[in-house]
């Protein structure tokens, strides 16, 4: 309508049509990319995503200082714990092929008894017994190699287990510092929110007196859009690397949660299991049973009908 009295040219409604497709095409991809987490929710726990609340980040469960969360990963993270067992194992395998060379000594006696009659004498004992020394002198090599073996072996478990230790502290650093940026950057956005809402307040106001068009109305308010989902992707980023960062350090678990839910004990299976020769029965819980077609609400918001702009001044709410 502006076009054809002559207030706006065609290049204004050309870009003002290029802008409306271009979030047409974002609104699409935004309800697809929904749509996919919803999916994925239902795959984790087979439950409809209805009514969510926000996560809570877990900064609170978070260690103090970078020093002290990567000596509670090293402590707690079961690669490394399952590392330094291979280490150990490997160790212990070296004593014994060295045992190889130590010479070896065993007793053997006998006692026996025979009861037949013979020749008036009722019953005849005898008892015998020599002690065995085994030297090992040569034998081609072969101990003394798997003694190398070991050895290697145990050197190579070693630096696995140091790998895997470096490999820990450095995801500690890199998920320490995610953290600590996720907060900063969400801070700065929650200050720009604020920013372009005044800007836009300020842009309305100045559309009142003529000096605006409502082209730069349209784009401020893109703005404050903008900068309120950017928010909200960092309040996401905040509580994944939060979580990111209990998971690295070995406290991502039900009791470090404090959930109610029922603690899982490992030893529950091998004490019922203890001494027992026969039978199948096993402590293990059973799944608990789903309905196997699982009611599907999507989250995605119906079509709204497009902004309509009065764009007569005198009702201009602008």
């Amino acid at each position: 309508m502006r076009h054809k009295i002559g207030e706006i040219s065609i290049t204004d409604v050309s870009i003002t049509s290029g802008r409306l497709e271009l979030s047409m095409a974002e609104l699409a991809a935004a309800e697809s990319t929904l749509q996919l987490t919803e999916a994925d929710y239902r795959k984790y726990t087979g439950l409809s995503a209805k009514k969510l609340a926000n996560v809570m980040p877990a900064t609170k469960l978070r260690p103090k200082t970078l020093e002290e969360a990567v000596a509670i990963a090293i402590a707690n993270n079961p690669a490394l714990r399952n590392a330094q067992a291979g280490s150990e194992e490997a160790r212990y395998s070296k004593y014994a092929a060295i045992g190889a060379l130590s010479p070896t000594i065993s007793a053997v006696g006998s006692l026996n008894e025979d009861r037949k009659p013979v020749q008036n004498v009722e019953s005849r004992e005898s008892a015998g017994g020599y002690l065995k020394v085994n030297v090992p002198i040569f034998d081609g090599g072969l101990t003394h190699s798997k003694i190398r073996q070991a050895k290697s072996i145990e050197q190579q478990r070693e630096f696995e287990a140091l790998n895997v230790q470096q490999i820990i502290t450095s995801g500690v650093q890199g998920t320490w510092h995610q953290s600590k940026q996720s907060e900063i950057r969400m801070q700065a956005l929650m200050r720009q929110v604020v920013a372009t809402e005044k800007a836009f307040e300020g842009i309305k106001a100045e559309y009142r007196v003529g000096e605006r068009s409502i082209y730069d109305i349209l784009l401020s308010q893109k703005d404050v859009i903008d900068s309120k989902i950017a928010l909200a992707e960092s309040k996401k980023d905040r509580a994944v690397t939060s979580y990111a960062l209990l998971a690295v350090i070995g406290q991502l678990n039900s009791k470090s949660l404090a959930l109610n839910v029922e603690q899982y004990d490992a030893t529950v299976h091998s004490k019922a299991s203890e001494g027992q020769w026969l039978g199948f029965e096993t402590p293990v819980s059973k799944p608990e049973k789903r309905n196997s077609v699982i009611e599907y609400t999507s989250s995605v918001p119906k079509k709204e009908k497009p902004l309509q702009l009065n764009l007569n001044p005198k009702n201009n709410p602008y």
